[in-house]
């Protein structure tokens, strides 16, 4: 029995490093099949703080599937951002992550329209705060590389010797 447990953890551990080996290899090798831009809005405070978590993140040469990945930071006001993201789905291009200045405005979109919401959204500035939460959209608009390419660029941004990155600016 404890011979069945331990091939099961050495087969885990074996696939889990493949699949990290594979990842960095990948990112390493920079022989991208295409190149997809990651879309990120956040409130005009953390216009700043925002860009340069995005250039760090660039500077990583991201690599989901093939496809080298850029972030791409724009601002607007939280409030008619929260608007514009519950209106119907249209052809437009929607944002795959959205950082609004308060969860109030995250709870805005998630009232209007919860099949936008793909993740339960932490702060940037601190995990108890109620501020700044990112959200990762989904839906219309939001392909599935640009899904992917969120998840990684959540990680990324929520990592904890990153938080100081994010001070707001007023």
């Amino acid at each position: 029995m404890v011979a069945a447990a331990l091939v099961a953890l050495g087969g885990a551990g074996w696939v889990w490093g493949t699949n990290v080996l594979n990842s960095q290899a990948e990112a390493q090798s920079q022989d991208c099949d295409a190149h997809t831009t990651l879309h990120v809005l956040v409130a005009e405070s953390l216009a700043e703080p925002a860009s340069g978590v995005a250039e760090s993140w660039n500077d990583t040469d991201p690599v989901v599937r093939g496809h080298c990945l850029t972030a791409q930071v724009s601002s607007a006001d939280s409030a008619i951002a929260a608007e514009s993201l519950a209106e119907p789905d249209t052809d437009r291009d929607i944002p795959a992550i959205w950082i609004p200045d308060s969860a109030a405005r995250y709870e805005q979109l998630a009232e209007a329209r919860q099949d936008r919401v793909a993740n339960d959204p932490t702060s940037v500035v601190d995990p108890e705060a109620d501020s700044y939460p990112l959200v990762r959209i989904t839906g219309p608009g939001v392909d599935d590389m640009q899904q992917r390419a969120a998840q990684q660029f959540q990680q990324f941004a929520l990592d904890a010797e990153r938080r100081t990155a994010w001070e707001p600016t007023d």
